[in-house]
Parts: C-alpha cells; sequence; structure tokens
C-alpha cells in the first residue's frame, strides 16, 4: 500500500485586490474585515478571480494598528504608511503582494503575515521609435 500525503491547501504568492473593507468586532475582539480578490496567482491565472475573506486584528484595548502586525503590514503596503486615522473603507481598491493558502475547494484562504509587501507595478514600456518621431514633429511649428 502506498500512503500519500494530504496537501490540506496550496500556497502561492498573489497579488490581492481590496474589495470591500469594514470594522469588525467580534469573537476575538476589534479588527478590519477584508474583502480580497485574486487578481494574479503568479502562475497560470488558475486562482485568479477567487474571492475570499481575511481579518486584520487591532490592539483589543485601543482597537489601533498594532505596529509590525498583519494590519500594519497591509495598511502599509497598500498606502505607503499607516495614517493616524485610518477609516477602513480608505483601503478599497488596494493592492499588495503576499503568501496565501487556499484550501482545496478555493472557497477559504489566509494571508500569510510577514510576507505582504506592495504590489508589483508595471513597467513603463519604452515608446516605439515612430512614436518619438510623431511626438517630436508636433512641435516642429513652435517658434523658438
Amino acid at each position: 500500500m502506498t500512503i500519500g500525503i494530504a496537501k490540506p491547501f496550496e500556497s502561492l504568492r498573489a497579488v490581492l485586490k481590496i474589495q470591500d473593507a469594514e470594522e469588525d468586532s467580534g469573537q476575538f475582539g476589534p479588527q478590519i474585515k477584508l474583502t480580497l480578490e485574486v487578481v494574479s496567482d503568479g502562475q497560470d491565472g488558475e486562482h485568479n478571480g477567487i474571492v475570499f475573506t481575511d481579518w486584520l486584528s487591532l490592539d483589543e484595548h485601543s482597537g489601533n494598528v498594532k505596529p509590525r502586525s498583519k494590519a500594519w503590514q497591509v495598511i502599509e503596503a497598500v498606502l505607503g504608511e499607516v495614517p493616524a486615522n485610518l477609516e477602513a473603507e480608505d483601503l478599497l481598491g488596494g493592492r499588495f503582494a503576499a503568501q496565501v493558502g487556499l484550501n482545496k475547494k478555493k472557497t477559504h484562504s489566509k494571508v500569510v503575515r510577514d510576507t505582504i509587501s506592495p504590489a508589483p507595478r508595471k513597467k513603463a514600456t519604452k515608446p516605439e521609435k515612430d512614436d518619438e518621431v510623431v511626438a517630436n514633429e508636433e512641435f516642429d511649428d513652435l517658434p523658438f
């Protein structure tokens, strides 16, 4: 008999987009509840479009963002800094990259702390040679 190894989840490095963000208080204290969409799975796109919920814990006494927490890392990756008067809605539409664990059914996932970074930016493309000529010709009639 061959014994296999269970694969409880699939881990991938993904770019995530924040579709919804709201303050939430529950069993684990104050949190920011995020609805996240995988916009790029860093692989073949099989996981693109998956939407899941994750929570960012806040300080249980003050409700503030704790330094070096997952909340701090996500906010800093999305906004560039952690502002003093943050509203959960400030995160809407923000993108960040992180290691993500997806369960087999791809219905639940979790962002892995300490793997969070700003989303990669698209590189600017150089204009084609013809575009440069056209752009320069537009200025030929200017008197200097």
